[in-house]
């Protein structure tokens, strides 16, 4: 099996590693990199379309195979995430109010009664610059929550908390692990250490197109999305991901599979 396979990179980027098992090294922490970008495809000169796509849910599933020597320490599954977070600011001033004093003082100013339009402007203007107020608030961009596929994978659920579609990071992946791995070769000094798979999923109705054209000189598509899903499939079938038909929209589609790399 290719160590790395990915379909839509434009969209999601997936990369994971541990520490080499070894003599000395029975448990190793996984860490799990993954983030999300609204992307731009269909560039490829067959495809009828070009389009945006962008996720409104995936799956990171760990798999350790049953052939492998190797099993989930279950203490270590990570099961709160600090999910990243977004601040948003907003001013409100009375900067709008004062100019409205400005404006109903110049009138009165008009039938002769300057001084009262000159204490206007000077009062106006002072409260504009001392009820400016900044409201600063966090939220989080991205909920996070742990489950077990249907085959008793660990798995984590990433949706969008404050937007429409994922964009970013869900967790810091240097700073924390999803689990630990533990070797249980009879022998660590022999033989090939364990292999950690690790997969990105969505289900089909999770793909968003926020936008699709049709490419110049090709008069008959006739629908837009079907030809932009058209692309996917095709997209999934060079990979080596596409296990099934795609057609409904909970079908489960594989959009990342990779080989935990060992480091030293």
């Amino acid at each position: 099996m290719d160590n790395r396979k990915r379909a839509l990179a434009e969209v999601a980027s997936l990369d994971s590693w541990h520490k080499q098992f070894s003599v000395a090294q029975e448990v190793s922490e996984l860490h799990v990199d993954v983030s999300f970008a609204t992307g731009r495809i269909g560039e490829e000169a067959e495809s009828p379309v070009r389009f945006e796509l962008r996720l409104r849910r995936v799956e990171v599933v760990v798999i350790v195979p049953s052939s492998e020597p190797a099993s989930v320490v279950i203490s270590s599954v990570r099961r709160d995430t600090d999910n990243t977070k977004v601040t948003r600011a907003r001013t409100i001033s009375t900067r709008l109010k004062a100019q409205a004093g400005v404006e109903a003082s110049t009138s009165l100013a008009e039938n002769g009664l300057k001084a009262r339009f000159k204490a206007a402007v000077g009062m106006s203007a002072s409260k504009a610059s001392e009820d400016t107020t900044r409201i600063v608030s966090a939220s989080k961009s991205m909920a996070v929550s742990q489950i077990k596929t249907r085959d008793g994978e660990y798995a984590w659920a990433i949706s969008p908390a404050s937007s429409d579609a994922l964009s970013g990071h869900p967790w810091n992946a240097m700073r924390s692990s999803l689990l630990s791995v533990r070797d249980e070769r009879p022998d660590r000094s022999k033989g090939i250490e364990p292999s950690i798979r690790v997969e990105l999923r969505c289900r089909r109705e999770d793909l968003d197109f926020p936008v699709i054209h049709r490419k110049s000189g090709v008069p008959w598509v006739t629908n837009k999305r079907i030809a932009a899903e058209a692309v996917i499939r095709n997209r999934l079938m060079e990979a080596g991901l596409l296990n099934g038909p795609i057609d409904d929209p909970y079908a489960t589609i594989t959009l990342s599979a990779i080989i935990a790399e060992s480091q030293a």
